[in-house]
């Protein structure tokens, strides 16, 4: 189950609603449903579309963040924010359940997916991430206390 506090609801969308979704005043609940993910193409030679996210529409430079709380009980099991130009664009960053651990991690994806992860250095149950667009550049942040707020990715965004 992943629970997203203080956001508001209105005109916000669906890509893959998942079964149960629900919201509780600024509060998104919902379980993911199984063999769900997004990734196109490389290494593990597969292409899905098929995650759950929940999103808004907006133009020009942006500053989200998100606090998120997640059971990570499976194997790639992960919670976090996606950004997304289209099915063949679009930036995931989060923590994923895998090698029995929780790891950090981003996937930025333009045509072909890349990944970039490590060892998450908190309880993985509660953690934070921001995203900044800024003249083109996308800036990944993540915080395990919501006060310091280290580097996971930048890259260009256009």
């Amino acid at each position: 189950m992943v629970r997203i506090d203080s956001f508001d609801a209105a005109g916000g969308c669906w890509i893959n609603p998942p079964d149960g979704a629900s919201v509780e005043g600024n509060t998104l609940r919902f379980t993911t449903q199984a063999n769900t993910d997004f990734w196109r193409d490389t290494f593990y030679g597969f292409t899905r579309h098929s995650g759950h996210a929940f999103g808004f529409y907006v133009d020009g430079d942006f500053t989200l963040q998100v606090k998120v709380m997640a059971s990570f009980t499976h194997l790639y099991d992960q919670a976090g924010l996606f950004i997304q130009d289209d099915d063949r664009h679009w930036v995931k960053a989060g923590i994923e359940f895998n090698d029995e651990k929780p790891a950090i991690g981003c996937v930025v994806t333009r045509e072909q997916s890349d990944w970039s992860t490590g060892v998450f250095p908190g309880e993985p149950g509660v953690f934070w991430l921001r995203a900044t667009l800024a003249n083109a550049a996308l800036r990944i942040q993540y915080s395990t206390d919501g006060q310091t707020w280290p580097l996971l990715r930048l890259c260009h965004w256009p």
